[in-house]
C-alpha cells in the first residue's frame, strides 16, 4: 500500500516536472527576447507606420514568475524634417505568474514607472495622428483582417492568459503638449491604476493627476484630479454592450491673476458602451453640494445631449468670485434646461432656456435695484430679456441675435444685434447722479489708480501693447427714456447707438430736460493706444440749474438758460498720457449769473491806479456781481491753447457791458496767457468821468500771466487812456500826472516800455 502512495506520489512528480520542463523548454524555444523585441517594434510599426519605434533591449526572468522587462521604448516621427517626440519609457515590466500559464487563471502585472507623453498639435491633426499616416482604403483594412485572422492566437497574450486578470500600473505619467495657438503645457499623473482587467467579472480603475497649463497670454491654470470607477468587459462579450460607472473629482483650481476661490467640483457619469460603439448616459455635476448641472447624452456619429438641467445659487457664484457685498444674490438663482445636438456633418443645434429669478439685487448709497433675466436660445436665435426694477421705476432691455455654435466665434463676422432699451418710471436724485459722476473716490482707490498710474509711466506702451486690441459685438441699440423724473424736472429722450468691432456711434441722441432741449451725435474709433472721438453737442433753452447733476462741479457757478454748440474731436490715451483735444465752442446764455464772480474788485482798484481819474473816482465805487441779462461766447479750445475770440456780457439792465477776447495757455512752461477786454459803465458813474477826462466811456484792460494766474496791466490800461486825456486835458498836465504816479503802478521791469509807449503818444501829439 505504501509502495503504491509512493508510486502515485512518483507519477504525480514527474508528471509536474514534465509540465514545468516542457513550459520553460517552449517558453525558452518561443518567447526568446530577440523575437520579442522584433515582435513589439512590428505591431507597433503596424498602429503607427510614420513613427520611429526604438527598443533597447528585452530581458526575460524565469523562475515562479515569468517576467518579460522592455528596456528604453521610445516613439518619434519626422514632419517637414523636424523630429518630434511621441513617448518614452525607460522600463516596462510584464510579470506572469507561471501559474497563470498553467491554469489560465492568476494576476499578470503590466507596470511603467515615469513614461512620457507628448502631443504636438499641428494646423491640421497632431504628431499622433501623423505617426498613423493616411486613411486606409476598404481594400486595405480587409487585407489587414486577413492576416489577423492568419495569425489567429499564436501570439495572442489572451488566450495564453485564459481566465487570468490583469493589473495595470502607470506612475508618474508626465503628458507634456504643445498646441498650435503656442500654448503649451504638462500634465502629470502621479497614479494610473487598473485592478482585476478580466472577461469576467467588473473591473475597478483609479487616476491621480496635477495638471498645469500655460496659456498663449502665458498666464497659468492649474488643477487636480481624481477619476475612480468600474467596467465589465464581460458585458459586452455576452450582452453586446459594457456598463461603466466614473466619479471625477477636480480641486485646487487656479489662475494665474485670477483671486476666484474654487470649490471641489465633482461628476458622476454612468457610461453604456454598445458593441457598434455607440457611447451613451447621463453625467451629473455638483459643487457646495446644493448646485447642480445634469444631462442625458449620446455618441454615435453624431453627438446628442438631452434633457440638460443647471440649477446654480448665485449666492455660491458670488463667493467663489469674490463679488462685493454691494451686490446680494442669496436668493438668486440660475436655471438652465434644453438640449444640443452635434450632428455628423459637424453643425450644432441648440435648444436652450435660462433664467436668473428670483433676481440679483444691487444695495448702495441708499438705492436699491433688482434684476431678473429670462433668455433662450435656439438654432442660431439668442433672445434675452432683462428686467430691473430701481427706483420706482423699471429698465427693460431686449437683446436679439444670432450666433452660430457651429462656427469659430469671431466678433467680426457676427451679424449685429438688435438692442432694445427702455426706461421709464424712475424718480432719480441729483445727488445720486453727481456722486456717480463726479464725487471723489475714497482715498484707498485714488491710492491704488496712482500707483497704478506710476508704474504704468515707467513704461507707457509696454501693458497696453500686450494686450489684444479692444474689440465690440456690433450692434444697434435703440435707447428711449420717458417720465423719468430727476430733482422735480421731467427728463425723456431717445436716440440710437451702433456699434461695430473697433467703433461706436451715438446717432442723434435727443432729450428734452424741462423746458430745454439738446442732441448729441458721436462717433468713437478703439484703437490699441487710444480712443478717438468725432463729437457735436447742442443745447437749445437748456436751464443749467437743473441740468447741474449731470455737469462738473466748476458749473455749479454758472446758472442760466443756455443755447449753443460744442463740436470738436478728442483723444483718450490708454497709457498716463494726457487726454488731446481740438474743440469749437459757441455758447449764447440768458438770465444767468456767474457765482462768485465780483466784478467791482477787478474794476474798483484798476480805477485807483489810473492817475488821470483815481481822484474823481474816489466816492464813486461801484458795485457791480456777475449777474447778467446775456453772456456770449465763441472759442477754440485745444489741449495747449483757449483761443477766446470773442466774449460779451451784459450785466442786469444793461447796466455793464464787458467784451474782449485773448489766449490762454494752460500748461505750465508755455506762452503767458493774455486777455483784452474793454469794460462800459453805462450807468454813467464810471463811464462820465472817463469820457470828461480821457475822452472815452470804454475802460480798457489787459491781463496776463502763466495759465490762468492772470493780473492787471496797469500800463496797458494807463496808455490806452493818454491818448484821450491829452485831448481832454492836455499833454502837460496829463505827463505830469503819469511822471507823479508812475512809480506806483508799472512794475520796474515794465516802467522803461511804458515810458517809451507815452513819449511816443506826447511826440505824435
Amino acid at each position: 500500500m505504501k509502495s503504491n502512495k509512493l508510486k502515485i506520489l512518483g507519477i504525480v512528480f514527474a508528471v509536474v516536472v514534465f509540465l514545468f520542463g516542457g513550459l520553460f523548454y517552449y517558453a525558452s524555444t518561443k518567447l526568446r527576447p530577440e523575437e520579442i523585441k522584433k515582435m513589439a517594434i512590428e505591431q507597433t510599426k503596424k498602429v503607427f507606420p510614420k513613427a520611429d519605434v526604438s527598443l533597447q533591449s528585452v530581458e526575460i526572468g524565469w523562475g515562479l514568475n515569468f517576467d518579460i522587462n522592455l528596456q528604453k521604448l521610445a516613439m518619434k516621427t519626422t514632419k517637414d524634417n523636424h523630429t518630434i517626440d511621441m513617448m518614452s519609457v525607460n522600463e516596462l515590466v510584464v510579470k506572469v505568474p507561471i501559474w497563470a500559464i498553467l491554469t489560465g487563471s492568476g494576476v499578470v502585472e503590466i507596470k511603467m514607472d515615469a513614461p512620457v507623453l507628448n502631443y504636438h498639435e499641428f494646423a491640421d491633426g497632431n504628431n499622433w495622428t501623423y505617426a498613423m499616416g493616411g486613411k486606409k482604403t476598404e481594400e486595405e483594412k480587409k487585407k489587414e483582417e486577413e492576416e489577423k485572422n492568419k495569425e489567429g492566437g499564436s501570439n495572442s497574450a489572451l488566450g495564453l492568459f485564459g481566465k487570468s486578470k490583469i493589473n495595470v500600473k502607470l506612475s508618474d505619467v508626465a503628458v507634456k503638449y504643445t498646441l498650435k495657438d503656442n500654448s503649451n503645457g504638462e500634465v502629470k499623473v502621479s497614479k494610473f491604476l487598473v485592478k482585476g482587467l478580466n472577461f469576467e467579472s467588473s473591473t475597478a480603475f483609479e487616476l491621480a493627476s496635477n495638471a498645469k497649463f500655460i496659456m498663449k497670454d502665458q498666464s497659468t491654470v492649474s488643477f487636480d484630479t481624481i477619476v475612480i470607477g468600474e467596467f465589465n468587459v464581460a458585458d459586452l462579450m455576452k450582452n453586446g454592450s459594457v456598463s461603466s460607472t466614473v466619479i471625477v473629482k477636480v480641486n485646487n483650481i487656479s489662475k494665474t491673476g485670477l483671486e476666484w476661490k474654487f470649490p471641489e467640483i465633482t461628476t458622476n457619469i454612468d457610461l453604456l458602451l454598445k458593441k457598434d460603439g455607440e457611447l451613451s448616459g447621463k453625467l451629473t455635476t455638483s459643487f457646495e453640494s446644493q448646485n447642480k448641472i445634469s444631462a442625458n447624452f449620446k455618441m454615435t456619429k453624431a453627438v446628442e445631449i438631452t434633457d440638460i438641467n443647471a440649477d446654480i445659487i448665485l449666492k455660491d457664484v458670488s463667493a467663489i468670485m469674490g463679488m462685493e457685498k454691494t451686490i446680494d444674490m442669496s436668493k438668486a438663482k440660475l436655471k438652465a434646461a434644453g438640449s444640443l445636438l452635434y450632428s455628423e456633418d459637424k453643425k450644432i443645434n441648440a435648444n436652450l432656456t435660462f433664467s436668473i429669478a428670483p433676481g440679483i439685487v444691487y444695495s448702495k448709497e441708499g438705492v436699491t435695484a433688482s434684476t431678473t433675466v429670462n433668455g433662450e436660445f435656439k438654432g442660431k436665435d439668442l433672445a434675452i430679456k432683462i428686467k430691473t426694477e430701481a427706483m420706482e421705476g423699471q429698465i427693460n432691455t431686449s437683446i436679439a441675435g444670432q450666433i452660430d455654435p457651429g462656427e469659430k466665434f469671431e466678433i467680426s463676422k457676427l451679424k449685429p444685434f438688435d438692442i432694445r432699451v427702455l426706461a421709464s418710471g424712475m424718480k432719480i436724485p441729483e445727488k445720486f447722479i453727481r456722486a456717480k459722476l463726479w464725487d471723489k473716490k475714497p482715498e484707498d482707490v485714488q491710492a491704488a489708480e496712482e500707483k497704478k498710474k506710476a508704474e504704468a509711466a515707467k513704461n507707457p506702451s509696454a501693458n497696453v501693447a500686450s494686450a489684444p486690441p479692444v474689440a465690440l459685438p456690433p450692434s444697434n441699440v435703440l435707447v428711449d427714456w420717458n417720465n423719468i423724473n430727476i430733482g422735480g424736472e421731467d427728463f425723456s429722450g431717445h436716440g440710437k447707438i451702433v456699434t461695430s468691432t473697433n467703433a461706436v456711434a451715438i446717432d442723434n441722441m435727443n432729450f428734452r430736460f424741462s423746458k430745454g432741449t439738446g442732441k448729441l451725435t458721436q462717433t468713437m474709433t478703439l484703437n490699441k493706444l487710444t480712443n478717438d472721438s468725432k463729437f457735436n453737442f447742442e443745447v437749445s433753452n437748456l436751464n443749467l440749474n437743473s441740468f447741474k447733476a449731470f455737469l462738473p462741479p466748476f458749473i455749479e457757478n454758472f446758472s442760466g438758460t443756455f443755447t449753443g454748440k460744442v463740436n470738436g474731436s478728442a483723444s483718450m490715451f490708454k497709457t498716463n498720457r494726457p487726454p488731446v483735444f481740438d474743440v469749437n465752442v459757441i455758447a449764447d446764455a440768458k438770465n444767468g449769473e456767474i457765482k462768485k464772480l465780483n466784478i467791482s474788485d477787478y474794476i474798483n482798484p484798476l480805477l485807483a491806479n489810473i492817475p488821470m481819474v483815481k481822484d474823481k473816482v474816489q466816492d464813486k465805487q461801484i458795485k457791480i456781481n456777475g449777474n447778467f441779462e446775456t453772456l456770449t461766447m465763441k472759442g477754440h479750445f485745444t489741449s495747449a491753447q483757449y483761443t477766446i475770440s470773442s466774449f460779451d456780457f451784459v450785466g442786469i439792465d444793461k447796466k455793464v457791458q464787458i467784451s474782449g477776447s485773448g489766449d490762454i495757455y494752460p500748461q505750465a512752461g508755455s506762452k503767458l496767457s493774455t486777455m483784452e477786454v474793454n469794460f462800459v459803465d453805462n450807468t454813467g458813474k464810471i463811464s462820465n468821468v472817463l469820457q470828461t477826462n480821457a475822452g472815452t466811456k470804454v475802460l480798457p484792460i489787459r491781463v496776463s500771466g502763466p495759465g490762468f494766474d492772470m493780473k492787471p496791466d496797469y500800463g496797458y490800461t494807463v496808455s490806452k487812456l493818454a491818448k484821450g486825456a491829452i485831448k481832454t486835458r492836455g499833454q502837460e498836465e496829463v505827463k505830469k500826472v503819469i511822471d507823479k504816479n508812475i512809480d506806483k503802478i508799472v512794475p520796474a521791469a515794465a516802467k522803461e516800455k511804458v515810458k517809451g509807449i507815452l513819449d511816443g503818444f506826447f511826440k505824435k501829439k
